[in-house]
């Protein structure tokens, strides 16, 4: 089996009304903005892969004039000869990890099996918790939370980095108190990319201490409180609280997981198959 083409298409779906990302300081996004990525062999197969970025011009023009003349000629079932070209294109292109999940869906057709059977299938079911995207409030984040709880799920992410730690533990005690025990409630401080555009950039001081009074509200797990590269800072942060500490979403390359791993700066290691490497290489990090 070869790969013959590479194409990727921009697609563009709009709001229904603007939404406020949190880790943009809240400006305003009128579409979600995502890249599709068909990868097409010599057999028929052919492979898609999707991810959603805001330079969406950008992703095509490095699929279509740097990755797709690597790949030509490949077999896309040699995931270790593929990842190579994929890696090198990383260097001086945006984010090429889609052209990866486009392979591997490649490989499970080819297999005749979905890639969680081909990788094992330890289970076949999982728990999925509503990510809210905009910045908390305690006016209208208790009613978004018993919404979805009425919708099933059992656990709801908050965004939070408002001026004050006050403000911020005031919007997770008025969720408390609208869903109980019914809801696990998860944080996301977005420390890993909030600065640039504005936006309280928290200190070990600020972290600690949000940390610490999160733990009384029982939440389950505190994300990204920290900037990316802090490692000296995560890791201590890790061993001072009982609060499980996450994040890695955005931090590059295989070695980089590796070594948060090593220096115990996150409990729960959480790589962005569309960000930081291709999905089969995360599963070594697993």
């Amino acid at each position: 089996m070869k790969i013959t083409d590479l194409t990727a298409t921009v697609v563009r779906v709009p709001y229904p009304h603007a939404f406020h990302p949190a880790w943009f300081n809240g400006q305003p996004q009128p579409y979600l903005e995502s890249v599709v990525v068909e990868v097409h062999t010599d057999t028929g197969l052919t492979g898609i892969g999707a991810s959603s970025t805001g330079a969406g011009h950008l992703v095509k023009r490095a699929v279509e004039t740097v990755i797709k003349p690597m790949l030509i000629g490949m077999d896309p079932r040699a995931s270790e000869r593929w990842i190579i070209a994929l890696r090198e294109a990383a260097l001086f292109t945006v984010r090429p990890w889609l052209v990866g999940i486009a392979l591997w869906d490649i490989i499970g057709k080819a297999a005749g099996m979905p890639l969680y059977l081909l990788w094992g299938g330890a289970q076949d079911r999982l728990l999925a918790y509503a990510s809210t995207g905009e910045l908390a409030s305690p006016d209208t984040s208790p009613e978004l939370a018993l919404r979805f709880l009425e919708e099933g799920f059992k656990a709801i992410k908050l965004r939070l980095h408002h001026e004050t730690i006050a403000q911020d533990v005031a919007c997770v005690e008025a969720v408390r108190n609208a869903v109980g025990d019914r809801m696990a409630i998860l944080v996301d401080a977005n420390q890993a990319n909030v600065g640039a555009l504005g936006g309280p950039v928290w200190d070990y001081s600020r972290a600690k201490a949000t940390a610490l009074e999160l733990e009384q509200l029982g939440v389950l797990w505190l994300e990204e409180p920290l900037r990316r590269l802090d490692y000296s800072g995560l890791s201590r942060l890790c061993r001072e609280v009982d609060l499980a500490i996450a994040g890695g979403e955005l931090n590059l390359w295989l070695e980089e997981m590796y070594l948060l791993w090593e220096q115990d700066c996150y409990d729960i290691l959480q790589p962005d198959c569309t960000w930081v490497e291709d999905v089969g290489q995360l599963r070594k990090i697993a």
